[in-house]
C-alpha cells in the first residue's frame, strides 16, 4: 500500500507569489513552540518601517518635547538637509535632533533644540563640546596648515626648491 504524498507546502520565509502583488503568509514547516504562520519578507520589511516611524515620533516627544510635525518643520526650515555638511538628507538614516545640555539644565528639552544634523556632524560637534572657539580653529587650519611652513609647499601645492 502506497501512502499519498502530501503537496508541497512552502517553507517558513519563503514568497508566494500572489496575483494582487500583496504579501502573503507562508506556513512555518518547523512545529510548536509558535503560531506557524509567518509573514513574508515583505511584509515583515513594511512592519518595520511602520513601526519605525511611529517609534520615532514617540522618542522626539519624550526625548526632546517636540512632535514629529514639529520636526519636519525643523527638517524643511534647514532645506531637507543636515545644517552643518549640508549634505545628509536623512533618507536613509534619520537626521538626529540637536540639542544644548546648558540650555536644557535652565529652560528644559524643548528650548533646547537647536537643529537636525547627522549622525557625525552631530558627534563632531559633540566632540567640540559646543566650543565655537574650536571651530575657529579649524577654520584656520584649513586655510594655513602649519606643515606648509616646514615642508616648503606654496598654496597651489606645488614643492619650492
Amino acid at each position: 500500500m502506497t501512502k499519498a504524498k502530501r503537496p508541497e507546502e512552502p517553507r517558513c520565509g519563503e514568497r508566494l507569489k500572489t496575483t494582487n502583488g500583496k504579501p502573503t503568509r507562508v506556513p512555518c514547516a518547523r512545529s510548536a513552540g509558535h503560531s506557524g504562520w509567518h509573514a513574508s519578507a515583505t511584509a515583515l520589511r513594511n512592519q518595520r518601517k511602520n513601526e519605525a516611524k511611529s517609534k520615532h515620533g514617540y522618542e522626539m516627544k519624550r526625548r526632546y518635547g517636540i512632535t514629529e510635525a514639529e520636526y519636519w518643520k525643523i527638517h524643511a526650515v534647514q532645506g531637507g538637509v543636515c545644517f552643518i555638511c549640508q549634505r545628509a538628507t536623512g533618507a536613509t538614516k534619520r537626521l538626529s535632533c540637536d540639542h544644548d545640555h546648558k540650555v536644557e539644565k535652565v529652560l528644559g528639552v524643548r528650548a533646547s533644540v537647536r537643529g537636525l544634523l547627522c549622525l557625525g556632524c552631530n558627534r563632531f560637534l559633540g566632540h567640540a563640546r559646543d566650543d565655537a572657539a574650536f571651530f575657529a580653529r579649524c577654520a584656520d587650519y584649513l586655510q594655513s596648515p602649519p606643515a606648509r611652513a616646514v615642508l616648503d609647499v606654496d598654496y597651489s601645492g606645488e614643492e619650492t626648491a
